[in-house]
């Protein structure tokens, strides 16, 4: 299974946008995509913004939820 951050840079990787056009539309430094993609990290703000112009979303599946946890 992919990390959130392969998948993350996978879909960064293909989208077809620039570093500065993706950054302006997510309101990313282009700097900070850029360093990403080099193997940096990046905060949870930026993931999330990233993630909706990517039209990412993070859900659990049924294979890893915790066994007796009342969601």
């Amino acid at each position: 299974m992919k990390t959130v951050s392969e998948t993350l840079l996978e879909a960064i990787r293909s989208c077809g946008l620039s570093d500065q056009k993706l950054g302006i539309q997510a309101g990313v430094n282009r700097l900070i995509i850029g360093r990403f993609k080099r193997g940096g990290h990046l905060r949870s703000d930026t993931i999330d913004a990233l993630c909706e112009v990517l039209g990412l979303e993070l859900r659990p599946t049924t294979a890893h939820k915790r066994q007796g946890r009342k969601d």
